[in-house]
């Protein structure tokens, strides 16, 4: 008799012990889930700056494809510019010249 009461003893025990630990398993659950979204909230930040460094990186590669043309086109516009400016100084020295012809 004293074993069957022994046992039931400890089977109440253990549930009781249950039952004491049931209302700290929801806060282990939202521990866990809480440490499940910081964790994913850092995955994401490392993903995004990850995102951010590739189209710095692309942008980096598109601003050195249009510099070569870009560059063309300032030689060139440079390059008109100063065919221009030798016609204009060549006009002033034709008047120059046709001044002094006229005075002499």
């Amino acid at each position: 008799m004293q074993h069957l009461i022994v046992s039931e003893l400890e089977r109440v025990r253990q549930q009781l012990a249950a039952v004491r630990a049931a209302p700290d398993l929801p806060h282990w659950r939202l521990d866990d889930a809480n440490l499940q979204l910081a964790d994913q909230s850092r995955r994401m930040e490392a993903v995004r700056e990850e995102r951010i460094l590739r189209a710095d990186a692309m942008n980096g590669r598109f601003d050195k494809l249009h510099e070569g043309p870009r560059n063309l086109a300032m030689a060139a516009a440079r390059r008109v510019e100063q065919e221009r400016w030798e016609r204009r100084v060549g006009e002033v020295a034709r008047e120059v010249l046709g001044l002094t012809q006229k005075v002499a």
